[in-house]
C-alpha cells in the first residue's frame, strides 16, 4: 500500500473514531423498556400422612402478574361412600367426584407458602391430590 493510501485510511479511521462533542446546554434523554414474562408457579413439599388420618404440609404459590389466578386440586374422582376434604390455608373444600376443586382465588403478585391439610376418610383406594394453579 502506498504511503499516501495508509495516511488517508488513518485519517479516515481516526476521524470515524472521534467523539461527539456537544455544548454545556446540551440536553438529551432515552428511553429504555422491557417486558417481563408473566410467569406462575406452584410447588408442593412433602406432605406427612399422620395417624389420624391427616396428610399436613405446605404449598408455595408464586406470580410476577397483577391479575388473578386460580389454585386446584386435581385428585381422582371419589365414589359416593368416600369422604375428603382440603383445607388450603383457611378455606376448607370438599372434594367430590369430579376429580377437580378449586381450592383458592388469589389478586395479584404472591409468593407464599401456604398451609395444607388433606383430610381422607372411608377411602376405598389411595388418593393423591396435585396442586395446579392457572391465570385467569
Amino acid at each position: 500500500m502506498h504511503i499516501a493510501a495508509k495516511i488517508a485510511a488513518l485519517t479516515a479511521l481516526s476521524l470515524a473514531s472521534s467523539p461527539a462533542l456537544a455544548s454545556m446546554n446540551a440536553s438529551g434523554g432515552a428511553q429504555i423498556t422491557a417486558r417481563v414474562p408473566a410467569i406462575c408457579d406452584i410447588s408442593a413439599n412433602n406432605f406427612i400422612l399422620t395417624e389420624s388420618g391427616l396428610i399436613s404440609g405446605s404449598v408455595q404459590e408464586f406470580c410476577n402478574t397483577s391479575t388473578a389466578y386460580q389454585v386446584f386440586a386435581s385428585h381422582r374422582p371419589l365414589a359416593m361412600s368416600e369422604i375428603a376434604t382440603v383445607r388450603y390455608g383457611a378455606r376448607v373444600t370438599s372434594l367430590d367426584d369430579s376429580g377437580l376443586a378449586t381450592v383458592a382465588f388469589r389478586y395479584g403478585q404472591r409468593l407464599e407458602n401456604v398451609p395444607v391439610e388433606i383430610d381422607a376418610q372411608s377411602l376405598s383406594a389411595p388418593l393423591a391430590v396435585a396442586f395446579t394453579l392457572s391465570a385467569v
